[in-house]
């Protein structure tokens, strides 16, 4: 078997989960070696389904986190200009449009030929 990822999602209810830990201070854990690869199209895929679940700020944070990731490990970095691509649409739900053109015309220069 493959390697696999645990995935937290937060409802946003004030409702307490079974540890009672506060997901505002977990921070992200790099994988190592080929879970990496694995951990950062998690993460892009977070990002796209919070976008389209109008969950703007946390798809800005999966693709932040995505693109944290793929500028670090040069393997992985052909999924900066995706990353972006996603922040950007995700800043532009918001109506964040300085932020969605900063991150457009990084993608764009990042994207490759």
């Amino acid at each position: 078997d493959g390697p696999t990822v645990d995935v937290m999602y937060d409802d946003g209810s004030d409702r307490g989960d079974d540890d009672d830990l506060d997901r505002r201070k977990v921070l992200a854990v790099v994988a190592p070696g080929d879970a990496r690869e694995l951990q950062l199209t998690t993460y892009l895929n977070l990002a796209r389904c919070a976008t389209k679940a109008n969950r703007g700020r946390d798809a800005v944070s999966c693709a932040t986190l995505a693109l944290g990731l793929a500028r670090n490990d040069d393997d992985a970095a052909r999924h900066a200009p995706t990353a972006l691509v996603l922040r950007a649409r995700a800043h532009l739900a918001q109506k964040h449009l300085k932020q969605a053109l900063r991150d457009s015309n990084l993608a764009a220069e990042a994207a490759p030929g």
